[in-house]
């Protein structure tokens, strides 16, 4: 039952055009992946560092709308027939979820540097 609503839910977030193209449709995917999940899970996250740090809230405000923004690309896959525009904007926002996250902890000494060097490999991924 999971897997059938997870296949329904691919299915309306990816343009018919991209499903038709096997390496589209892995893309597509893959950028699904990323903005679906990724949001519930980082919604979640953002809850529990809530709960552990109160004081993080300039942080956890600013995450919240970058996160909401790459939800939003959902509809752009869904909009559009081709990567040229959701797939970038994909990985702009996660580039400014990082940055925004370093400046809050830690500038050049911040964790959240860490994750630079998976972003062109997903962006590999997304775009192409």
């Amino acid at each position: 039952m999971f897997a059938r609503t997870i296949t329904k839910v691919m299915a309306w977030c990816i343009h018919p055009e991209l499903a038709q193209d096997p390496v589209q449709l892995v893309r597509a995917r893959f950028a699904v992946f990323l903005a679906v999940p990724g949001a519930i899970i980082s919604f979640a996250l953002m809850g529990w560092t809530y709960h552990l740090r109160p004081e993080a809230i300039t942080l956890i405000k600013g995450q919240s709308i970058f996160i909401f923004m790459l939800f939003l690309t959902v509809f752009l896959l869904r909009g559009r027939r081709t990567f040229h525009f959701p797939a970038p904007t994909q990985i702009i926002i996660c580039d400014a979820v990082v940055i925004h996250a370093a400046f809050y902890t830690g500038g050049l000494d911040s964790a959240a540097l860490l994750m630079y060097p998976a972003l062109p490999v997903a962006a590999m991924m997304v775009a192409g």
